[in-house]
């Protein structure tokens, strides 16, 4: 089994390379504290809230199928639920 933590540094370095961005504006664009950002990228084995995974899929959310390890050819067989 991966490791989360490391996995979501992973992700997150690669948002930041794709885009061009240090740190501190990825912090202001996902709305995460810089000092969490940098524990999740120096410290791995902090793993990430659902709610900080989510802020990072609202800022970038063309990179959710990366983010989340979806298949986007599978997509289309999704159920949509309603609450």
């Amino acid at each position: 089994m991966k490791e989360i933590g490391k996995q979501f540094k992973n992700k997150i370095l690669a948002i930041m390379a794709t885009e061009n961005i240090k740190m501190p504006e990825f912090s202001r664009r996902v709305d995460i504290p810089y000092n969490r950002i940098h524990d999740y990228i120096a410290r791995p084995k902090s793993k990430p809230s659902i709610d900080n995974v989510g802020k990072v899929i609202n800022a970038f959310p063309q990179y959710t199928c990366f983010i989340l390890d979806l298949d986007p050819k599978q997509l289309h067989k999704q159920i949509i639920l309603k609450e």
